[in-house]
């Protein structure tokens, strides 16, 4: 491949995406099939050029630049999952709000994949539930868009945030991912066990892939896998890599542990 042409190339996509030049990178944390301790998926997470938090970045942008921000995110991930091989799934956040035009974003979005020959069937866009959704009826259209295009939806940070189950109804995930704050001390906790039982039964079935994140104790880990959760993510598998892949999952303690990892 001309690198030199392959760079020209990609400059000129961000000129046409208006994809403004914030110094961000991507940080990818791995998502486990414990039944298989295997990793089947990544998620993408944005971070300053020398690895800021997300909430340092996301603070500095404002509001005229949130969707250029958001495309950026999309742009630098895929970019660079592709320049790390990466052979799994994707998955990227995404702020529907944002997004004045499903058609036009899903047009940008087939432009984007098809630059970097990146498979939109292993991508998987995450819709956060701590950002109330302003137009329900464009992220329902979104929605419709993705499952045309072979695309995968999530809402991520399930349990926390403004809308619960009706999102459910309304958007059809393929994936729910359990807010944190309902798996910290789950083991400890029988109101966050019943509420996740419920979760586990209705996404069942509904045929959506329930994951489990911010998974950091081994107490954690246990009494989720009893309950029947097969898919996490967590400090107490691997912390988010800035600009690279975890290849091989660490080996957890044999004896539970209620300490939980630090950020």
């Amino acid at each position: 491949m001309d690198l030199t042409s392959n760079d020209t190339r990609t400059k000129t996509l961000m000129r046409q995406q208006s994809i403004k030049n914030f110094k961000i990178k991507m940080a990818f944390q791995p998502i486990v099939d414990i039944f298989k301790h295997k990793i089947v998926a990544y998620e993408a997470l944005v971070r300053g050029e020398l690895g800021e938090p997300a909430q340092d970045i996301l603070s500095s942008v404002d509001a005229c630049h949130q969707y250029q921000f958001d495309q950026q995110c999309r742009f630098r991930a895929i970019q660079t999952a592709v320049a790390l091989q990466l052979k799994n799934q994707l998955f990227v956040n995404f702020c529907p709000n944002v997004i004045k035009s499903p058609s036009l974003h899903m047009q940008s979005l087939n432009q984007l994949t098809n630059h970097f020959n990146f498979p939109k069937t292993q991508l998987v866009l995450e819709l956060t539930e701590s950002e109330e959704i302003i137009d329900l009826n464009k992220v329902i259209k979104l929605r419709q868009y993705y499952q045309e295009n072979g695309l995968k939806v999530a809402i991520d940070d399930f349990g926390s945030g403004y809308a619960g189950l009706g999102w459910l109804v309304k958007i059809h995930p393929d994936v729910v991912k359990l807010d944190m704050s309902l798996v910290e001390n789950v083991d400890q906790d029988k109101y966050k066990k019943a509420i996740i039982q419920g979760i586990i039964v209705t996404c069942e079935q509904l045929n959506i892939m329930l994951l489990a994140e911010g998974v950091e104790t081994m107490m954690e880990y246990w009494t989720l896998k009893k309950l029947g959760i097969r898919y996490m993510q967590g400090y107490l598998f691997a912390k988010p890599q800035l600009g690279s892949l975890t290849h091989s999952l660490k080996p957890l303690p044999k004896h539970p542990s209620r300490n939980r990892h630090s950020a």
